[in-house]
Formats: structure tokens, sequence, C-alpha cells
């Protein structure tokens, strides 16, 4: 049976397709062995995740530590080993069990506050798809202290701030106002470029800063492909955004797709048997 690509390798395909997006995006590859070697030898530290996945679940950073190990962060767990084998092992299993391709992304030195890495949520949606794109709500989302790999709230246990906190609590260098801008000028021009189809009507773009104040597109959600999440808007201090968001969905609000990952959870554990665990 044919792999299924996931719409993850789609949209990056169509976002490299323009110059003013492709500058934003890490470099990005179909996952095979001899491509994570090569990326990880590259960047010396690389994120691993399904294409078609969501909520994140079963990413996977990797990086080069000295004397040639090799660092393995999954779910808030740290591992290492010197055994490329292990490694080899770990991610054919994972990519066996999810049911989709893998990407391999360069890994974003990502701004942090307490040494937890933040990245934001950007919302858009139109009424009709002559209907112009409007920036419905942003949030950012501060990891969990234990969680160096990714931000989702439920998954992550990530803490939802207002964009421009986060940014003055990051100490990120350009003004949190010019940065904002920056953020909301990508995400339009993002939504005008992938949502081509006339059943899309909102997209979820997911946008990471680092320290010079460099906007980096993670990655893209499209409904109808991906009901991008709202959750975190409801988070916030205020709901205005989160009101606004459901006033524009209007009766298009689906049921909650549930996926049970006890199974592969299971599977992942026996996996890190063989790894040395280290304490954070």
């Amino acid at each position: 049976m044919a792999i299924k690509i996931g719409y993850k390798w789609r949209v990056y395909k169509q976002l490299m397709g323009n110059k003013r997006l492709s500058s934003a995006l890490p470099e990005t590859r179909l996952w095979t062995i001899p491509t994570m070697w090569r990326m990880l030898n590259r960047h010396k530290s690389i994120i691993l995740k399904p294409s078609a996945g969501t909520g994140g679940y079963a990413v996977i950073r990797l990086t080069f530590l000295q004397n040639g190990r090799v660092e393995v962060r999954y779910a808030g767990k740290r591992y290492v080993t010197r055994r490329k084998r292990k490694v080899n092992q770990l991610i054919c299993a994972l990519v066996d069990w999810g049911g989709s391709a893998y990407i391999v992304q360069q890994y974003i030195p990502l701004a942090t506050i307490h040494g937890c890495p933040i990245d934001h949520r950007v919302m858009l949606q139109r009424k009709t798809l002559r209907s112009p794109w409007v920036i419905t709500g942003y949030h950012s989302r501060k990891a969990g202290k234990d969680e160096k790999v990714i931000t989702n709230v439920k998954r992550g246990k990530a803490k939802v701030l207002p964009v421009e906190t986060t940014l003055i609590q990051a100490a990120v260098k350009e003004s949190p106002q010019k940065v904002l801008q920056k953020m909301k000028r990508l995400s339009i021009l993002i939504a005008k470029h992938t949502a081509r189809s006339p059943l899309c009507k909102e997209i979820g773009v997911d946008l990471g800063v680092d320290k010079k104040g460099k906007v980096w597109i993670i990655e893209t959600n499209p409904q109808p492909d991906v009901q991008p999440s709202i959750g975190g808007f409801r988070m916030l201090s205020t709901r205005t955004m989160f009101n606004k968001i459901i006033q524009y969905r209007g009766s298009r609000y689906p049921k909650k797709y549930k996926k049970d990952n006890r199974k592969a959870d299971k599977l992942l554990a026996k996996i890190f048997e063989g790894f040395n665990p280290l304490n954070h």
C-alpha cells in the first residue's frame, strides 16, 4: 500500500514557490534515513514529524552533542545514544506507525522564556471564496518546562499568552509591534498563496520568532485538510478573539476528531528502552 504523503509536505512545496515566503521557511525534506543524517550533519539539530500529523503528536527532535552522541527528545523525555542503529530503529518504527510520510525540518532556535521555546498561532478566516482574508486572532504558546520540542497546549502542556507579552519577556531584539506586523503580513501572504480551494475558509498559521526578530514559518494548517485548533484562544484573559473566530465560523464547527494514541505511546516506550535515559 502506498504511503500517504500528507498535507504538510504539499503545503511546504506551495510556499517554496513564492520568493517572499521561501526565505522564511526552514529547510525541509521528505524523510529517508540518509536524508535524516545529511540534515543532522548540516544543521546539528532537526525536527521530524508526520506530514499528516496534528496536535504535536510523534514530533521528535534530534541533536548532535559532543563526542559523537545523538540526543533524542520526545514527549518531554530526553535520551542520548552513540549508536546510529538505535536512532534508525526509533525513527523507522515511528514512520511505520504514523500512517503518513515523515518530513525532516531544520530546527529553528526559537526565542525562549526561562529556557522554554515559544511559537505563535495566527488565525485567518474568510466568509466566501471572494472575501478577503481577515486575521481574527493570534496568540503565543510557551512550552512546558520539561518540553523542548513542541508547544502544543495539550500534549506539550504549553501556556497561552498574548503575543506582545511573550516577545517582551523573550527579549527579542526588534520591537514587539514591528515583529507582530511582520507576522501579520506574512500570514496574509501565506493565505493568499496556499488557500485556493473554494472550500477553504480558514487557516491556522504557526510561526516562530528567533532572538533577532526574524519570523519563520513553522507550518500551515489549511481547513478542510486539518481543522485549525482554536482552543488556545479561550485561554486568553479576554475572549474577544475567540468570539470573533466563532462568529466567522458560524455553523461550520465540525465535530472534534479524537485519535487514540495509547497504543502508539506504548510502542514508543518499548523502543526508547534501548536508549540511556538522562535527567533534565
